[in-house]
């Protein structure tokens, strides 16, 4: 294979569905995948939806996990990262098209299907996060963009059609409660234990009066901290897109081989 031919290639990309190649044959495989990890996924699953933890986390979970649904096909493992579809709903029209034709899934979609429950299996963590992250999430939202942000986020999940109604009711009586209009069980975050050192974790009780209501504060947010923000629900288009060559890293060879290891698909 010529040298100008290498070079009009993509520093990793899928073949046939099966096999990711690549022209940079010094790097770490892991590092090469995290770099080109959306276009790689794209590959493997076209249009599929990123769900799951992953529309939240904004990134890969801390075991490699990237969570999407697609019509069929198993888990994946490559260096470093381990895709993991299950079935369900294809792309909604509230969805947003993504890097290397996936659709990311709305901000609405990924409360609804996070509050399903999941387990750990096989060594990976859950597909969903757990309620309590949610909690946090939502509390987070109301102390900085105001009771509108989060009424607005109600009404699109209202308006979704998932099949979830079980967990549409759910997180409904949760925010209603941060609101101060419902009294459902919550974990109060200034009642958890630091994520760190600890391992216990207080039991469920009722918020009396919700901390965002009581302590919250003008949302202000700098300049520098808005452009940092991607308009795809925090997922920044430069994980995975950068296809810029660095000097002196890159040498005209055969491209190298990084075989994907498809395993049983999981069903937590």
């Amino acid at each position: 294979m010529s040298e100008r031919l290498l070079d009009r290639l993509p520093e990793a990309f899928v073949s046939n569905r099966a096999t990711i190649y690549t022209r940079n044959l010094t790097e770490d495989p892991a590092s090469v995948v995290r770099r080109n990890l959306w276009p790689l996924v794209g590959g493997y699953f076209p249009g599929g939806p990123i769900a799951g933890r992953t529309a939240l986390e904004n990134a890969p979970a801390a075991d490699g996990s990237v969570c999407l649904v697609t019509p069929a096909g198993g888990d994946i493992a490559l260096p470093g990262i381990r895709l993991r579809p299950r079935r369900g709903p294809g792309p909604l029209p509230s969805d947003r098209p993504f890097i290397g034709g996936l659709a990311l899934s709305s901000t609405a979609r990924a409360y609804l299907e996070n509050m399903r429950a999941s387990r750990a299996r096989g060594g990976t963590l859950p597909r969903t996060l757990p309620r309590r992250d949610i909690e946090d999430r939502l509390d987070t939202l109301l102390r900085r963009s105001g009771e509108d942000a989060v009424n607005r986020l109600r009404d699109q999940m209202r308006a979704i059609a998932l099949g979830l109604e079980a967990e549409a009711r759910a997180i409904d009586e949760l925010i209603g409660t941060l609101l101060g209009t419902r009294d459902a069980p919550v974990t109060p975050s200034w009642s958890r234990p630091a994520r760190s050192g600890s391992s216990s974790r207080p039991s469920t009780g009722r918020i009396i009066s919700p901390p965002s209501r009581l302590c919250r504060r003008p949302a202000t947010r700098s300049r520098s901290s808005a452009r940092s923000t991607s308009r795809n629900g925090g997922l920044r288009p430069s994980i995975g897109a950068n296809y810029q060559r660095r000097a002196g890293s890159w040498r005209p060879a055969t491209p190298s081989v990084i075989r994907a290891k498809p395993t049983m698909k999981g069903s937590g």
